[in-house]
């Protein structure tokens, strides 16, 4: 198997017991914040994905701009 194959198995696997682990969220160890994360490494395997996250990754920025700015067009107006 290639590395980078190899790479992908285990990040979908540790997804997946994040996952796993998450269910269990109310234990003390184990807990919610392995859901988010655990769907995170599993959507890192699928190139669509991939793509969006890493281009999020590179800036941020513009698509939080993006979005405060279609709030601020869909926001009702202010009352005086």
């Amino acid at each position: 198997m290639r590395s980078s194959a190899l790479f992908s198995v285990a990040r979908f696997g540790l997804g997946v017991l994040l996952i796993v682990g998450g269910v269990f969220g109310l234990l003390p160890v184990l807990g919610f914040w392995m859901l988010p994360l655990g769907v995170l490494l599993i959507a890192t395997c699928i190139p669509y994905f991939d793509r969006r996250i890493r281009a999020w990754m590179k800036n941020p920025t513009k698509e939080t701009q993006n979005n405060e700015q279609n709030e601020a067009d869909t926001a009702p107006p202010e009352r005086r």
